[in-house]
């Protein structure tokens, strides 16, 4: 009897043992499974990834070596999924959008392999000719005794003052002077084209060539037309007493920050991008972790006012960085009254501009429109480029400015100062933001590969 016992629970061991081995098997081979498939999925995931960059880069590759087609490439989604090249890769789909923004091209590639998706996005910088700027005041537009391109009254010019007109009384200097050369056009009489009352004659030659400013303007971009509202809500305000972040691109109907408030605005060392309508800035806007090339792009389409005393970008430590901030503000309301700290480039679509007499303004002033632009006399601070072909200039009574203007007409007054300074702005104009002219075309661009993001 304990012999049949013995065997029947060695039988049943047997048994327990056969199907703990059989389950640990089956786990085994499933999880066996589970690790293939899964490297089969990272694989996969490896593969798009890298087909989509490539992608991306063939395409680049085709813009940089014929930027003549670029007109042809913009807004078009270009299908590459069976390129002889890519035969026995697994692909199922690859897809590369071409779109501008910014005066820089985006390259949107997404790569599809055994049912993953992978996008990636390469920007490619357009390189355009900027402006050469050697002196303090540029006036571009024809003149006369009665109308003079350049009028100096009661104010000092450190550098130099230059203009294409060439008639007598051209430029006006009364009580004024220029401690640098004045240069006209090629058919001047240098003994009467400078009208002086109380002033000593400064030196006087001819411009070497005319620079063309009239055929270089800066261009101003419209928003992209896929910003979208974020989820919460269609209008931004800081109306409580906390840290307000924003850290992905978005549009807004209106964006206000409130007194004594302070927006952060991530760059994540790319590009941010804003689409708002109306802007009211009474507080701080600080752009965080930028990197060496994050910058904020902001269209505004009505309204921009600021005030407060508040800072826009502005570094309390004295090292500004304009390049880091560009306004496109496309209102009709003129850009600039209000008392602020402000560093960034500006370019403005159809209104004038009046910095107002205690606001400190680091940075350029772009435009191709007509509108007069004033910086009024004060204990503010101007430090930058105004580069207006087609618009006057005015720096009024008692003020000092630092950096240089291209104007159509040019009046500095009454106890003001305007020094020349060429490091304020060789490397803070907006990539991309002059377009050359060649025979009533726009000139041929030229692309580099910028930035990669996933």
């Amino acid at each position: 009897m304990s012999i049949k016992n013995e065997q029947g629970s060695a039988l049943l061991l047997t048994i327990v043992v056969t199907v703990v081995l059989l389950f640990l098997g089956g786990i085994l081979g499933l999880y066996g499974q589970m690790e293939l498939k899964r490297a089969g999925l990272e694989e996969a995931n490896m593969q798009a990834y890298y087909l989509a960059r490539s992608g991306a880069d063939a395409v680049a590759q085709a813009i940089i070596d014929h930027p003549d087609k670029v007109q042809d490439l913009k807004d078009q989604t270009l299908y590459l999924t069976d390129a002889p090249e890519l035969t026995g890769l697994g692909l199922s789909s690859l897809e590369v959008e071409v779109s501008e923004a910014n005066a820089a091209l985006v390259l949107t590639s997404t790569a599809i392999v055994r049912g993953l998706a992978k996008k990636v996005r390469l920007t490619l910088i357009s390189e355009q000719p900027n402006p050469l700027i050697n002196q303090a005041l540029f006036a571009t537009q024809e003149a006369n005794s009665a109308n003079p391109a350049i009028t100096i009254q009661g104010a000092e010019i450190i550098g130099s003052v230059e203009s294409t007109s060439w008639t007598d009384g051209s430029i006006y200097l009364n009580q004024g002077s220029v401690s640098g050369t004045i240069r006209v056009g090629q058919q001047a009489n240098l003994e009467s084209v400078v009208k002086l009352t109380e002033s000593s004659y400064p030196s006087v030659g001819y411009l070497p060539e005319d620079p063309e400013y009239n055929t270089l303007l800066p261009v101003f971009e419209e928003a992209p037309s896929n910003l979208e509202y974020p989820l919460s809500s269609k209008d931004f305000e800081t109306s409580e007493e906390r840290t307000y972040v924003i850290s992905e691109d978005a549009r807004y109907d209106s964006l206000k920050v409130t007194s004594g408030r302070t927006l952060k605005i991530d760059l994540n060392r790319g590009t941010r991008t804003l689409h708002v309508r109306n802007m009211d800035v009474q507080g701080n806007i600080v752009l965080e972790n930028p990197g060496e090339n994050g910058r904020l792009i902001l269209f505004v389409d009505n309204k921009y006012t600021m005030g407060g005393g508040w800072r826009i970008n502005y570094d309390q430590s004295g090292i500004e960085h304009p390049e880091r901030l560009t306004i496109y503000y496309g209102g009709k309301d003129e850009f600039g009254g209000g008392e602020y700290k402000f560093s960034g480039n500006v370019i403005i679509k159809d209104a004038g501009v009046a910095i107002s007499s205690s606001a400190e303004f680091v940075g350029n002033i772009l435009t191709a429109g007509n509108k007069p632009i004033t910086i009024s006399g004060g204990n503010g601070k101007f430090h930058g480029v105004v580069y207006a072909p087609n618009a006057p200039f005015s720096l009024l009574t008692g003020r000092d400015a630092r950096g240089a203007v291209v104007s159509s007409r040019i009046m500095v007054n009454w106890d003001s100062t305007f020094i020349f300074d060429p490091h304020l702005f060789a490397d803070s104009f907006p990539p991309g933001v002059f377009l050359a002219s060649e025979n009533g075309k726009d000139a041929e661009r030229v692309f580099t590969r910028g930035i990669w993001q996933k």
